[in-house]
Formats: structure tokens, sequence, C-alpha cells
């Protein structure tokens, strides 16, 4: 029995990135390939909970479904602060964009008053 509950011990190599793309012929082929069995697998993962409540192990599926809604809300709280964390730092990039162009428009008019003195 493995521990690997969707990733596979290799897959998990790849993904933090302990195996080199140089070890494969196609490592692109190889990250799409996990993928597609994440996807299987998950789809997999949800027909075995929905046999086990079928079988009578409601307190299980229930302990289980909680689990994993935490961890998703932890997961998808991250998501957010990292949105807020972009979002901030686009912020700050407009502000320097439109200081920027504050500092154009008056390096402009200073031109124009210059060109109006000598004409």
């Amino acid at each position: 029995m493995s521990d690997n509950a969707i990733l596979t011990s290799r897959d998990k190599e790849i993904l933090v990135g302990e195996a080199k793309p140089a070890e494969f012929s196609d490592f692109e082929n190889r990250k799409s390939k996990i993928r597609s069995r994440v996807r299987r697998r998950s789809n997999t993962l949800v027909n075995e909970i929905e046999l086990l409540d079928e079988k009578g192990e409601e307190e299980l599926v229930d302990e289980f479904c909680q689990t994993i809604g935490s961890e998703i809300y932890q997961l998808g709280t991250r998501h957010i602060l990292h949105e807020i964390d972009q979002l901030e730092h686009d912020i700050e990039e407009i502000e320097k964009k439109t200081s920027e162009i504050e500092r154009v428009r008056t390096e402009i008019q200073e031109l124009r008053e210059e060109v109006e003195k000598r004409g």
C-alpha cells in the first residue's frame, strides 16, 4: 500500500525540483501526465468516498470531508492572500507610473513656458 493519495513519489520529486528536467527526454510531457493522473485519481477518490458512504461509513466520510474542506478553505485563503499581494504590487507599479506621468507633464509644461519666454 502506498501513502501517496494523488501524486506518486516521483511526481513529487518532479514538482519540487528534486528530479532534473535533463533526466527526462520529455519533461513537459511528464508534467502533462501528472496533471492527467491527478484528474483521474481525483475522480477515483470521489468514487471511493461515495462507496464508503454507501457501505455505512458516514462518520468516516464526514471526517474526511471536514478535513479536506478545511484544507481546501486554507488553500483558497492562501490563494486570496496571494491575489492581494499581487494587487498591492500592481498598485505600487501604477503609483510609480502615475508619478512618472506627473513628472513628465511638469517637464513638458516647463519646456512650454521656456519656449513662450523665448518667443
